[in-house]
């Protein structure tokens, strides 16, 4: 068998990891036009190539550069091997329950990466006040997060708008509608850290 991978199984291989490294999570460069495409993101294979001859898509991940490297060069094989099989198999889980929306955002938080809509915002815990990194959707668009919500890997606080119990707030500013605030949860750490612990 040829170590030829064909650019459909890349594709879907891409896909699958939503254009991110399967380990590290760094987003990788592509471009569906050139033959640049695949550039920089490898394709590993979770059992070894010269043990099986596989180059089937259940038997490739995505990676980059470094974490192909990384996994290539670790003295322990049979935790490498053991190590890519649960990251396939949390990928394809995450993949087909979870939106590229979803994912980024979810990872952007458990990263605590610096972007402009993740705000430190004060709520209220049992325990007093807390401050927390999070993200607002007006709550008219929190179906774009459903899923994260429904298996409780982000937490969402509602906060009333203008329009909220059917009045409507006059002032110098616009209405406002109610807005959801999305906040990692111990079970969404514990999902991420599966990604990379």
């Amino acid at each position: 068998m040829s170590r030829h991978i064909p650019d459909a199984i890349k594709r879907k291989l891409l896909e699958e990891t939503q254009f991110r490294c399967a380990f590290c999570l760094a987003s990788l460069e592509h471009s569906f036009d050139d033959s640049s495409f695949f550039h920089f993101a490898e394709n590993a294979h979770v059992t070894p190539y010269n043990e099986t001859a596989d180059n089937s898509f259940e038997n490739l991940i995505c990676l980059c550069p470094t974490c192909h490297t990384k996994f290539d060069k670790n003295p322990n094989k049979q935790g490498s091997v053991a190590r890519l099989k649960d990251l396939k198999k949390h990928w394809f889980v995450a993949s087909g329950n979870y939106s590229k929306l979803e994912l980024d955002c979810l990872f952007a938080l458990f990263q605590s990466q610096s972007k402009p809509w993740l705000i430190k915002k004060s709520f209220t815990s049992t325990q007093g006040p807390v401050v927390l990194l999070s993200f607002s959707v007006p709550s008219k668009q929190g179906y774009l997060f459903q899923s994260l919500i429904i298996n409780k890997l982000v937490q969402c606080i509602e906060e009333k708008g203008a329009f909220s119990g059917n009045s409507l707030t006059l002032g110098p500013n616009l209405p406002a509608e109610d807005t959801l605030w999305l906040i990692l949860t111990d079970l969404g750490k514990s999902f991420c850290q599966k990604f990379n612990p």
